[in-house]
């Protein structure tokens, strides 16, 4: 596979790079295999490789440091471990005030949102949502809106607005379709499900969820692949399709469990006992 061929040319890179004892190039391979594996769903392997480089340049470039704080941060994030996801994005966001760098500055408060959401301070997560739209907007940075675009949807779908929620998830998704970013507008077609699904919308919400697991299927985005799963599998239960809405949490459980993702594999448990 193209994944396969990826990891195989890294790691000769990583070789030739460790022959010269050239530290920085190593750290730059250990961060690219850490992204193929990140990609891959695979986030023991990613996790490791991502801190591998970290030990390697934390003390001597800062602004790489930056950028493994803030992979480490989204993996433990994945994973569901908020605490040590907030530690990293923190740890980010100071790097990057230290240099002025407004785009970094954007994804950390971006990242920093997301944990205060998932906690369920929604105040806090806006806040910092907003800072990053602010920035976003001022560097015309398509990708970094789309995405604080969509974390704000997300927000105002937990507080009940789902008039807002979906107009901030269609203004991300046509960002993501303009800048082509299928993984993009996978997540997004996830988010637009659960609003139509939280109004009893169960066939537009069946409909967002089947496009977003067809496009993360596609990309071999296993989480993704499995949260939509969950999703389907849940409305499945509403319509009374048992053995569908059965077979589909097991499968979703298996995977979960493959790849360590906690709050995934507690939702599929709850469908199945």
């Amino acid at each position: 596979s193209n994944y396969a061929k990826a990891i195989e040319w890294h790691q000769q890179c990583f070789a030739i790079w460790k022959e010269m004892d050239n530290k920085p190039g190593m750290a730059s391979s250990y961060n690219n295999l850490g992204n193929i594996y990140s990609e891959r769903s695979d986030y023991v392997n990613a996790l490791k490789h991502y801190q591998k480089g970290l030990d390697l340049i934390e003390t001597s470039n800062k602004q790489k440091a930056g950028t493994y704080y803030s992979n480490i941060g989204s993996i433990y994030l994945y994973q569901g471990i908020y605490p040590k996801a907030l530690e990293q994005f923190q740890k980010a966001l100071t790097l990057c005030e230290e240099r002025n760098d407004q785009k970094g500055m954007g994804v950390a408060y971006n990242n920093i949102g997301v944990i205060y959401g998932n906690i369920g301070d929604t105040t806090k997560a806006v806040g910092y949502f907003q800072k990053s739209v602010d920035i976003n907007k001022e560097l015309r940075d398509k990708h970094g809106l789309a995405e604080s675009y969509s974390n704000i949807g997300i927000i105002k779908k937990a507080q009940g607005d789902y008039e807002q929620a979906l107009d901030y998830q269609q203004k991300s998704l046509a960002l993501e379709k303009d800048l082509d970013n299928r993984q993009g507008i996978a997540n997004i077609y996830g988010n637009i499900g659960e609003i139509y699904a939280a109004q009893d919308n169960i066939q537009l919400a069946l409909e967002n969820f089947q496009r977003g697991l067809m496009l993360a299927e596609e990309l071999g985005n296993r989480d993704k692949a499995a949260i939509a799963t969950i999703n389907i599998s849940m409305l499945y239960l509403k319509q009374r399709r048992f053995k569908s809405a059965e077979t589909l949490a097991k499968n979703a459980l298996k995977l979960t469990e493959e790849l360590g993702i906690i709050t995934s594999q507690r939702d599929a448990s709850k469908l199945l006992y």
